[in-house]
């Protein structure tokens, strides 16, 4: 028993080295909403949510729905259409994708009672797609000049170039500055300051 603790210990160890996580750029693609439903409230970049009285506000503010004096029921089909293409040295990658979705549904059914306390109660159900992350992109970097990769292209053209060249001086008072000598994108490539 204990040499099988050992060994599942061991394995989460060495599996450890393949995992990766999110960086600031990926936490906040995740964390942002589109606007998404129906055209009134597209059209308004979302500030009914306020007013009420659209299918869409329903998520965000549920009191909205006591302005309909009617029952409705909405709903909302996005067409997207994704074209990404990309010119490298000649060589022209692109990638399309047509996508048909339901962004938004929704219905609010209301009840007349005519009295002078109630005039009517309204009862409402929504369905709000907030983010889509289905999208498609293509790119390719072979045929420049032999590299198969962006970081094989940065070292093709750091060729002839030494580390003097390309890195910052150390605290030593110089007034040396890559950037006025060489080209950004080797400086960048090797030290990234």
């Amino acid at each position: 028993m204990k040499n099988v603790r050992y060994g599942l210990a061991l394995a989460a160890l060495c599996s450890s080295s393949m995992l990766f996580s999110q960086g600031v750029v990926d936490a906040l693609k995740y964390s942002q909403q589109d606007i998404r439903g129906t055209a009134r409230y597209m059209g308004m970049a979302g500030a009914f949510g306020a007013l009420g009285g659209d299918i869409t506000t329903l998520s965000q503010n549920p009191a909205g729905i006591g302005v309909y004096r009617n029952s409705d029921i909405a709903a909302t089909i996005d067409l997207s259409n994704q074209v990404s293409s990309v010119n490298t040295a000649g060589n022209r990658m692109s990638d399309s994708k047509f996508n048909v979705s339901c962004n938004n549904f929704g219905f609010v059914w209301t009840v007349r009672f005519n009295q002078e306390a109630l005039k009517n109660l309204n009862f409402g159900f929504a369905y709000n797609k907030q983010k889509s992350f289905d999208r498609s992109y293509k790119a390719g970097y072979s045929g420049i000049t032999g590299a198969s990769s962006l970081s094989g292209y940065i070292a093709h053209l750091s060729e002839g170039y030494s580390v003097a060249d390309l890195a910052y001086p150390d605290n030593s008072g110089s007034s040396y500055d890559p950037y006025n000598n060489n080209p950004w994108l080797n400086v960048l490539g090797f030290s990234p300051i």
